[in-house]
C-alpha cells in the first residue's frame, strides 16, 4: 500500500516496530548501564567537589594558623626584645653602680694616700724644723715646748 508522495505504509509500520524493539532493547540493556555509569560519574564528581571543599577548608585553616603563628611569633619577638632591653638597662645600671663604687673606693684610697703622704711630709718638715731651730738658735734656753708651739703655728698657716 502506497500513499501519495511515495510513502509506503508497510515500511512505516515496520520502521515503527523496529524502532520500538530497538528502543526496548536499549531501555533494557544500554540505558541502565549508561544510567549506572552516569551515576558513578556523578558520585566521582560529587566526591571530588567534596574533597576540593575539604581541601579548601583545610587550606583556610592552615592560613588562619599561619597568621596566628605569625602574630605569636611577632609577640614573642617583641617580648624578647623588651626583655632584652630591660636586661640591658639593668646591666648598664648595675655597671654604672659598680663603676661609681670603684671610683668612690679609688677616691677614698687616693684621699687616704694623700692624708698619709701629708702626715709623712708634716713629720719630715717637723723633724727638719726642730733640727734647724735647735741648730740655728744660739740661745739654748729655748725648750721643746716653744719649738712645738712654733710648729703648731706653721701647721695652722699650711691648713
Amino acid at each position: 500500500m502506497e500513499l501519495p508522495l511515495g510513502i509506503n505504509l508497510v515500511n512505516i509500520v515496520i520502521y515503527i516496530v523496529l524502532f520500538t524493539v530497538l528502543y526496548l532493547a536499549l531501555a533494557k540493556f544500554l540505558f541502565p548501564a549508561l544510567d549506572n555509569a552516569m551515576k558513578k560519574r556523578q558520585e566521582v564528581i560529587d566526591k571530588s567537589l567534596e574533597d576540593a571543599k575539604k581541601a579548601e577548608d583545610a587550606l583556610l585553616q592552615v592560613d588562619v594558623k599561619i597568621k596566628q603563628t605569625e602574630v605569636e611569633a611577632k609577640e614573642l619577638v617583641n617580648s624578647a626584645h623588651k626583655v632584652g632591653k630591660d636586661e640591658a638597662s639593668q646591666i648598664i645600671e648595675e655597671a654604672k653602680l659598680e663603676a661609681q663604687s670603684i671610683v668612690d673606693r679609688a677616691k677614698q684610697k687616693a684621699d687616704q694616700y694623700m692624708l698619709d703622704a701629708q702626715n709623712q711630709i708634716d713629720k719630715i718638715v717637723e723633724a727638719r724644723v726642730r733640727e734647724v731651730l735647735k741648730n740655728s738658735w744660739t740661745d739654748k734656753s729655748v725648750n721643746n715646748d716653744e719649738i712645738a708651739k712654733a710648729i703648731a703655728k706653721l701647721k695652722q698657716v699650711n691648713n
